[in-house]
């Protein structure tokens, strides 16, 4: 498996709970489909040209596949993460405060025009004897009631949360456990999502190279395979939710081939972040994976999916995720945010995919004005300052260029 960690939940959302007041944005004016301010676009800083550059390229290339594809009658369903409801948040999940910015931030998705939401229910938060486990389940609880109110769709992703990092408030200690005991955790808190949550996809796992990172638990494509079945078994005994499983596009395609020949899933997930390292195409492989689930009669589902902010050289030498994630928060990326929507969003109606929710929805309301002592800061006071000026944009209903094309990528399937 390679060493790459795209999907990862939760950080840029800590402060979205103490909403505030905000600005509007000027409307974007359109040039050959793609959505720009009034102002135009950002420039681009020297230092990170090459990493556009890349991205640009690479995005035409599949730009111009998409254009010779059409839609599946299928309809697509598309969606977003809840961020402010991310279980990595930990304890701040149970303030007074987040269930208000639960309520707003769910308000703000409506008015995109969303058919679902996605909500990261992180082990070990609803273990039988982990602490305040049933306030935490209450707190999913009532989330799930107002995706409901709103007539949306849910999906809840699981998998352990990035405890001892800086990406998580959850103290746990994987190391403590074998990977029996392990399991015996994530069984009992899925079976429980599904019985007491109920959402409409209940994914066993997203990312199984990210589980064994995080974790220090080492297992084979059939030893995993082993627990999703037993993991599907015990979920259909006790409830109506659609189960399924996948694996992240730049992972062991071993992983969703297998997914796709599972009797027990109903459906197949995946997730879309970094697009080459210049050997492997990961969105070929994407493709790949669904064309195998509907060759076998599933649903897929695409739980996540973000422009992964890396050329392909850095991505073989192995430059870390929280140094690519911090690049996220600028807003000279915005164009190319907009045009992985866009091709996202094609490429999910081409492919027949059922539900498709892209993961760091906070850009769908505002990005940060590049300067150059932004990249100097300590990651924290960073993203403190996009959580800032995101809230406030939430607060005032403002939207980025980024969250007018996913506006009208649903619209246009209306």
């Amino acid at each position: 498996m390679e060493a790459i960690r795209p999907g990862l939940p939760g950080i840029t959302v800590f402060l979205l709970a103490s909403l505030a007041c905000g600005r509007t944005t000027p409307p974007p004016t359109q040039e050959s489909g793609i959505a720009t301010t009034g102002a135009g676009a950002a420039p681009v800083p020297e230092a990170f040209e090459p990493v556009y550059e890349s991205l640009s390229e690479t995005l035409a290339g599949w730009e111009a596949e998409l254009a010779t594809m059409s839609a599946d009658p299928t309809p697509t369903t598309f969606g977003a993460e809840l961020l402010v409801a991310n279980g990595n948040r930990g304890a701040a999940l149970l303030q007074a405060s987040t269930l208000p910015g639960v309520r707003l931030y769910l308000d703000r998705l409506q008015d995109l025009g969303v058919g679902g939401v996605t909500v990261a229910i992180t082990d070990p938060l609803l273990w039988p004897d982990y602490p305040d486990n049933e306030a935490y389940a209450s707190f999913f609880k009532e989330v799930a009631q107002e995706v409901r109110l709103r007539g949306l769709k849910l999906l809840v992703e699981t998998g352990p949360a990035f405890t001892g990092t800086a990406f998580s408030s959850i103290s746990f200690d994987w190391g403590s456990l074998t990977l029996e005991a392990y399991r015996e955790g994530r069984l009992a808190q899925l079976v429980r999502v599904a019985q007491e949550v109920k959402p409409d996809y209940l994914s066993i796992g997203g990312e199984p190279g990210t589980e064994a990172m995080l974790t220090g638990f080492s297992f084979s494509v059939d030893e995993h395979l082993t627990f999703v079945q037993e993991a599907a078994e015990a979920i259909h005994g006790s409830s109506g939710v659609l189960v399924g499983a996948g694996s992240g596009s730049w992972e062991d395609p071993s992983f969703g081939r297998r997914m796709a020949e599972e009797p027990a899933l109903d459906f197949v997930g995946v997730h879309v972040y970094p697009l080459t390292n210049g050997f492997t195409d990961y969105l070929e492989r994407a493709k790949d994976t669904v064309e195998a689930a509907r060759a076998a009669g599933k649903r897929v589902v695409m739980g996540e999916a973000w422009l992964y902010k890396a050329t392909p050289e850095e991505l073989r030498r192995g430059l870390g995720y929280a140094d690519i994630y911090a690049r996220d928060a600028y807003v000279f990326w915005q164009p190319l945010d907009v045009r992985f929507v866009q091709l996202m969003g094609g490429l999910a109606r081409a492919w027949g995919i059922e539900y498709a929710s892209f993961f760091w929805s906070g850009f769908f309301f505002d990005y940060l004005e590049y300067d150059e002592s932004l990249p100097r800061l300590p990651l924290p006071e960073l993203l403190h300052r996009l959580n800032r000026d995101q809230a406030a944009s939430l607060q005032a209903g403002a939207l980025s260029d980024t969250g007018r094309a996913f506006q009208a990528l649903i619209r246009a399937g209306e």
